[in-house]
């Protein structure tokens, strides 16, 4: 069985299918195998952003699906304040096949509903009051739950193994503000270790396990 081939595109020679076959191997395969067993949601990238006028969320990875979705360039959405809750999401179209791809397309949306959709992933929420510009800069861990004019991604899934959890960056700067208090309970510096230690989200069943040993 051969477990490594790696295309040699030299001058003069013809591009064959199994050179083709390999690259696209390298490209997608291997990136879907890294994350077998994961949930669905956000994987690294992906960070937010605003202006007066528009949410802009950067280029990243998303497994939807099962499936690995990269975001080569940002996508942005105009919002306008309306003092009640917004929830901006990814809706993701179902995969189209044409002659020669498997495709599937994304779009930013607005809406007033948290109800979860099979076809839908929550970006963030917020609700804004007249006059006032949507933050997405935090001043703590407490701030990322402010109710008005800041983006709230407490609720964003992002992929973990088995299941989805809660976003690394805001596990690490509960991680941070916690250490700072020189903690003495064995407990909390494992965990604040482990959350500092990764890029990627750390396990729902850590997390809950963690909440039920530490109360």
């Amino acid at each position: 069985m051969i477990v490594q081939m790696r295309p040699l595109f030299s001058e003069g020679y013809i591009l064959r299918q199994e050179m083709l076959a390999a690259l696209s191997d390298q490209a997608f395969s291997l990136g879907e195998l890294m994350v077998t067993g994961f949930g669905d949601g956000f994987l690294t990238g992906c960070l937010l952003s605003t202006t007066k006028e528009i949410i802009q969320m950067g280029p990243g990875a998303i497994l939807f699906g099962g499936k690995l979705c990269l975001l080569t360039e940002s996508l942005s959405i105009a919002y306008y304040p309306t003092d009640t809750l917004c929830i901006c999401k990814l809706r993701f179209s179902e995969e189209y096949q044409s002659n020669t791809c498997v495709y599937r397309e994304v779009d930013m949306i607005l809406t007033g509903s948290d109800t979860p959709n099979n076809n839908e992933l929550e970006v963030c929420r917020f609700k804004l009051q007249p006059g006032a510009q949507l933050r997405y800069k935090y001043d703590d861990f407490e701030d990322r739950s402010t109710e008005y004019d800041t983006l709230n991604t407490i609720c964003a899934p992002f992929s973990a193994h088995i299941g989805n959890s809660l976003a690394p960056d805001l596990l690490r700067v509960y991680a941070r503000e916690l250490l700072e208090t020189n903690p003495s309970d064995s407990l909390d510096k494992e965990f604040c270790l482990q959350a500092l230690s990764t890029h990627i989200a750390l396990p729902k069943e850590v997390l809950v396990a963690y909440i039920r040993l530490r109360t």
